[in-house]
């Protein structure tokens, strides 16, 4: 399959990513959430302009045009020689890397830390230095990049994905390609899901195969010019009486997705909310059929976070929902999870109460006909979208006719065919027994067991004895907790051991066929846990439609009454405050069976209902505000977490709108962009959120008069030539925390390079001729002798009565009152500009003061 950019992604070309400086210790962040940065500063050509080198190159076919104009005008790759840009040949590690150094804007970094590669030639070196310390690029060994090997679309795709700036995610269960080994099974997905390969067949990504340049330019062009996808809300439809999947354009946050005030359907929101594999739909379970079957009802999604940028929301979503339900349940399959369970799965939810009333509507016969009347055979899921048959009674080998009549989904749709009816068969499916993995001692009265396989626990867990006392003790939820994939378990022993080796026996576990596992025993050193719990992680959740600031720690604690201090900026004017310790509570966040996290209250973080204001925030966490749960009791060190606060409520729904731009009306380094109401300070003011053809062009960025206007200045340069260019404004949010929709304009823009005195010669002995770089304004130089521009010494001595005139629109003459005699002509002659100096170019940009310049002879 041939990588082909498409029409619309060559006219896409103005989304593109955020060109900016290395920051070596926070690239990744840096990147994603779009900080202020020192940019790269870059000329832009206007719209219509084509550069002569693309035209040179005599093997760049019509498939490989866009990408490869795209490279060479950015001056991203020259091509491999004057008439050559090398399309079918492979491209070299070396060469690939400093083409995405060159993409990503990253400058060569003297300071970044030497790679360690030996066979980086000079031309390379500060790239790869600057990428490997950004964590993009690694080496073949520690000391050989393999700079001259080939690159495989396997590591193209890894490196690509490493770079934060092109946020490539998507979903791995939905790749078709059966030789993606699963190191680059992610980074192959996101490319698949931006949309920059499709891979070289339907079934092959071709990860082991070298890339040519013509590929590797495609690949770097797609990604440099896609455009993300606005966050919102894509579609809301009903699969059944009870359950709704709302599809969004983006990757969402777990948490946020799945807290089920996020949504409602009237006044009535889902008792449960499920983010699916794809991590871009939600599935909603609500109680009754009545409240999804409605007519003329308000659906609504509040903003939900992304899993890109927690600042970064969706935006809120309503709209007019009806629903029936008329479609019938139906059988999907049968499967056998156990040796002695089969499983009979439905198309949707049953509006049956448990296994016991379920069998009313089962008829179960064997071979011979007989029927088998066991109520007791069936188990419902949690779901009520398949159930269990217990087959530990049959035969083995013999097929089982199961018939169900007149069971109904919760809409009241009857099943159908009716009866339905499917076979199954007592089947061994699992014979492999379980073992212990691993015993590790996390404290004097505590160890962690790893098992192969998950358990059965639906009762005991397993038995354990220590140094062959004889008296085993039964594990299970009183003294144990585990992963959810009943794998993992942590025993709580009660009284602590002496420190020192003990002989850890672990015997009584099955997992759930029923297969037995062998005896295990292991000497394991317990030891006192020393370790003081410390922050991993610090994030905004909204649980149960409370927003709250979550604080995780790096293991189980519990949580010390104490109030705690914070300091916050909002809008510029610094804030004190206090949390109550009734606001903060620690919580499973993770639901692994341990409390490791610490909840503070944003809505009430005072005990009398006050909320937490926007703005960014600094919370002092006290030492001792939580104790690990050792036998040494490690309390936490004082430390300092940050957290940015959006608005918490607001009725305004309304997107703010560009109401105009004007372009360098004011001077040639201001752009001013006012809004159709007030913008926030964090999106407003970033200058990542303003490009000219892709690129990041201002200097700063001010409100101006209020909140509605923001005055842009120009990098020095930054426009090199006068044309219309493609302006893009874009993720703005007013001070509701509204979401803009992207703004893409065409402007006129005047070329803002400073003109240049190029030289002064002494043409006569009374006359000395000026030149510049580019046409000038002539009436700023040409002007009487009171406001005359420049003043000439010889010998150090001034000169009166110099004329200025001009001969063209570069070349101007001084003419002094007298010639020079020859001691004055072997003498030094210099310029200096007056306290009138305003010469500027034909387009108005100021020529730059100087001291002084030595006229030549």
């Amino acid at each position: 399959m041939l990588e082909n950019p498409t029409k619309s992604q060559k006219n896409e070309k103005t989304g593109g990513i955020l060109h900016m400086a290395y920051q070596p210790k926070s690239y990744k962040k840096f990147v994603a959430t779009a900080a202020t940065a020192t940019l790269v500063a870059s000329a832009i050509a206007p719209v219509a302009s084509a550069n002569s080198n693309t035209a040179a190159f005599t093997d760049v076919s019509a498939n490989y045009k866009v990408a490869v104009d795209y490279l060479v005008e950015n001056n991203i790759s020259q091509g491999y020689t004057e008439t050559q840009f090398g399309v079918q040949m492979d491209i070299k590690r070396g060469d690939a890397a400093i083409i995405l150094a060159k993409a990503l804007g990253i400058v060569e970094d003297e300071n970044a830390a030497p790679s360690g590669f030996s066979d980086v030639p000079t031309r390379g070196a500060l790239f790869i230095n600057t990428l490997k310390e950004a964590g993009i690029i690694n080496g073949k060994t520690a000391t050989n990049f393999g700079f001259n090997d080939p690159i495989t679309r396997g590591e193209v795709a890894l490196i690509m994905a490493r770079a934060a700036a092109y946020n490539l995610e998507g979903d791995v269960s939905e790749l078709k390609f059966t030789d993606v080994a699963d190191r680059y099974k992610e980074a192959v997905a996101g490319l698949v899901e931006a949309g920059i390969t499709q891979g070289k067949s339907a079934t092959q990504f071709g990860t082991n195969d070298p890339i040519t340049r013509g590929e590797y330019a495609i690949f770097v062009y797609k990604a440099e010019t896609m455009t993300p996808a606005t966050p919102e809300v894509v579609s809301v439809s009903a699969i059944n009486a009870t359950e709704v999947v709302v599809d969004f354009s983006v990757l969402l946050d777990k948490t946020d997705a799945e807290t089920v005030g996020n949504y409602k359907i009237g006044a009535v929101s889902p008792t449960s909310a499920t983010l699916n594999s794809d991590k871009k739909s939600v599935t909603l379970k609500f109680a009754n059929a009545s409240d999804v079957e409605v007519t003329n009802s308000v659906f609504v999604v509040e903003p939900i976070q992304t899993a890109a940028d927690a600042s970064v929301e969706t935006a809120k979503y309503t709209q007019v929902f009806s629903f029936e339900d008329t479609i019938r349940p139906t059988v999907t399959g049968v499967s056998y999870p156990t040796n002695a369970t089969a499983k009979v799965t439905l198309s949707e939810a049953v509006d049956v109460l448990d296994g016991t009333e379920l069998a009313d509507y089962i008829t179960v016969t064997d071979a011979n006909g007989a029927d088998i009347t066991d109520t007791t055979l069936y188990t419902l899921s949690a779901d009520k979208k398949s159930f269990t048959v217990n087959t530990a009674g049959f035969t083995k080998g013999l097929a089982y006719s199961l018939s169900i009549v007149g069971l109904k989904d919760l809409g009241g749709n009857l099943i159908s065919p009716n009866p339905a009816v499917v076979n199954i068969t007592k089947t061994e499916v699992d014979s492999v027994l379980p073992t212990v993995t691993s015993v590790t001692s996390l404290d004097t009265n505590k160890f962690k067991v790893v098992f192969s396989e998950a358990l059965d626990t639906t009762g005991t867990y397993f038995t354990y004895d220590v140094d062959a006392s004889g008296t085993p003790v039964t594990v299970n939820s009183a003294n144990a907790t585990m992963n959810d994939a009943g794998t993992e378990f942590i025993v709580d022993l009660g009284a602590p051991l002496s420190a020192g080796p003990h002989a850890i026996a672990i015997d009584s576990y099955e997992d759930p066929s029923a297969n037995a596992g062998n005896p295990y025993s292991k000497l394991v050193n317990f030891a006192a846990d020393t370790t003081n719990p410390t922050v991993a992680s610090t994030s905004v959740k909204t649980l149960s439609g409370v927003r709250y600031i979550a604080v995780t720690f790096t293991e189980e604690v519990t949580l010390n009454a104490q109030t705690v201090n914070f300091s916050y900026v909002q809008d510029g004017v610094y804030k004190t405050g206090t949390i109550a310790a009734s606001s903060l509570a620690a919580v499973d966040l993770d639901e692994n069976g341990v409390d490791e996290s610490v909840l503070i209250n944003t809505e009430d973080f005072d005990g009398l209902g006050n909320a937490l204001k926007s703005g960014v925030y600094s919370i002092s966490l006290p030492s001792g505000l939580v104790t690990d749960t050792s036998q040494n009791t490690n309390d936490n060190a004082a430390t300092t977490v940050k957290v940015t606060l959006g608005d918490l409520t607001s009725t305004d729904t309304t997107k703010p709108g560009i109401a105009g731009v004007d372009v360098q009306s004011i001077d040639n380094d201001t752009v001013e962009v006012t809004f159709s109401e007030d913008v926030s300070n964090e999106t407003a003011l970033n200058l990542a959120n303003y490009t000219v053809e892709g690129k990041q062009v201002f200097d700063s960025a001010v409100f101006y008069g209020d909140k509605t206007t923001v005055r842009l200045t120009l990098k020095a340069g930054a426009i090199k030539l006068n044309g219309d260019y493609q302006v893009v404004i874009k993720n703005i949010k007013d001070t509701a925390g509204n979401l803009m929709n992207t703004v893409t304009r065409i402007e006129t823009f005047t070329e803002n390079t400073a003109p240049a005195l190029s030289s002064a010669v002494l043409t006569a002995n009374n006359v000395i001729t000026l030149k510049f770089n580019e046409d000038m304004n002539v009436l700023s130089i040409q002007e009487a002798l009171a406001e005359a521009d420049f003043e000439v010494f010889v010998n150090g001595v001034a000169e009166t009565g110099v004329t200025e005139a001009s001969t063209d629109a570069r070349t101007f003459t001084l003419t002094l009152a007298d010639a020079l005699n020859a001691t004055e002509y072997n003498s030094t002659i210099t310029l200096k500009p007056t306290v009138d100096f305003d010469v500027e170019d034909a387009n108005g940009n100021a020529h730059p003061t100087f001291t002084s310049v030595t006229v030549t002879k």
